[in-house]
């Protein structure tokens, strides 16, 4: 298996962690620890021709100390690229809502073969009031442009060519109920996730 980790300075309490995984080849993500946490998967997500994949697992809680948010893959893989958030003031009740995914093949599509690489994406997803969009992308070689009214936080790679991994987060504050959609550009066409 292979390790990945990112360190982190926590917030203040009740704060909502997202780590975001990617990694060329896919490979699923055994778990997460860091910050003394418990961690869960939200969503694993292949891309349309399996080339990457992304896994986005959450934790909600109080750190006593900095620390390390680590991953364990259940392979090895040619490279591998984590990126933490910390979103503070969620509903300690319900600190995520719905969970959508896209590849190649389409919107919420868990298929991982048939997909013909695309430069953009645009992604519905059903929000409440006083909510934070997240989206976390994994693009390999390619860069990322966020769509209207998102604010891109991070944007990481790792390696080259064909066995590079990379990885954009993004997010929009939502004040209304409604559907909006999640979009993105890429630099060119891609297999992304």
């Amino acid at each position: 298996s292979s390790l990945i980790s990112a360190p982190l300075v926590p917030a203040s309490a009740n704060t909502l962690y997202l780590a975001s995984i990617t990694s060329r080849n896919h490979a699923t993500v055994l778990n997460v620890s860091g910050l003394g946490l418990t961690w869960t998967r939200l969503r694993d997500q292949c891309s349309g021709r399996n080339q990457t994949g992304i896994e986005v697992w959450k934790a909600y809680g109080s750190p006593a100390s900095n620390g390390t948010v680590t991953a364990t893959l259940n392979t090895s893989v040619n490279t591998a690229v984590i990126a933490v958030s910390r979103y503070v003031g969620v509903n300690a009740a319900n600190p995520t809502g719905a969970v959508v995914g896209d590849n190649t093949r389409g919107d919420n599509s868990t298929l991982c073969s048939g997909g013909i690489d695309a430069s953009s994406y645009n992604v519905p997803i059903t929000t409440s009031a006083n909510s934070v969009i997240y989206a976390a992308t994994s693009l390999r070689t390619r860069t990322h442009n966020p769509g209207a009214g998102f604010t891109e936080r991070a944007e990481f790679s790792a390696g080259s060519l064909g066995s590079a991994s990379s990885i954009a987060i993004m997010d929009s504050s939502i004040s209304t109920a409604s559907t909006y959609f999640v979009n993105g550009i890429f630099s060119s066409t891609v297999d992304y996730a």
